[in-house]
């Protein structure tokens, strides 16, 4: 099957500061996904470009890629890929001496344990330890500075996932999950007030709406 043009020929687009910042919208799974729906070229795509070493040491490349894994319902190559993109984070500090924003990386280890908790059969302690660490990534990023209303989104998730997969849970650790869910969508409710526009606002509230008290 030949290559979707867009696929074929989007590589050659960073040659210059704008063409860089045209490439990573276009590179976005979410844009990517509109164009192209063939998921063996969307592979392609992520495959070929990984060849170039700019492309490489972007974190949130292997953070797309992974997304793009999730909706294919490859879930042990998406977490592979997430924890490339975790390690390319690592590079970029180490390369550069810079701190690498990891609040796309963590939002999306959240959601992708959560979409693991549903899509298989984890159970006891495993499957505490899923929701505990979607807990925690998730409270971190909401109490960082300019939150956005992905974490919002993300809290929405995990009781979802928690309504659907909880009874595998014992007594004990439902009762520790239900007291940290509480207090994160307490929480959360407070932090709405401080997002920087009514988009935002609307999106996190709409988030919570969906969740209850």
């Amino acid at each position: 099957m030949a290559a979707h043009p867009l696929l074929k020929n989007l590589a050659a687009t960073y040659r210059n500061p704008f063409e860089q910042r045209m490439f990573s919208q276009l590179m976005r799974f979410s844009v990517l996904s509109d164009v192209v729906t063939d998921k063996d070229q969307i592979d392609r795509f992520f495959e070929h470009n990984k060849q170039e070493t700019q492309i490489r040491r972007m974190p949130l490349f292997w953070l797309q890629w992974h997304m793009a894994k999730c909706v294919a319902g490859d879930l042990p190559v998406a977490e592979k890929l997430l924890e490339q993109g975790y390690r390319e984070a690592n590079e970029f500090e180490r390369r550069t001496g810079k701190t690498f924003d990891r609040r796309q990386l963590d939002d999306r280890r959240s959601k992708f344990l959560m979409l693991r908790a549903e899509k298989t059969k984890r159970t006891g302690a495993d499957l505490f330890r899923d929701f505990k660490e979607a807990i925690e990534l998730t409270n971190k990023i909401l109490r960082q500075n300019d939150p956005q209303h992905y974490p919002f989104e993300t809290i929405a998730e995990v009781v979802q996932a928690y309504r659907v997969v909880g009874h595998h849970l014992d007594h004990g650790l439902k009762a520790l999950i239900d007291n940290w869910l509480d207090q994160l969508v307490i929480y959360a409710h407070k932090r709405i007030g401080v997002l920087a526009s009514a988009y935002q606002r609307d999106k996190a509230q709409s988030a919570l709406d969906n969740v209850g008290s």
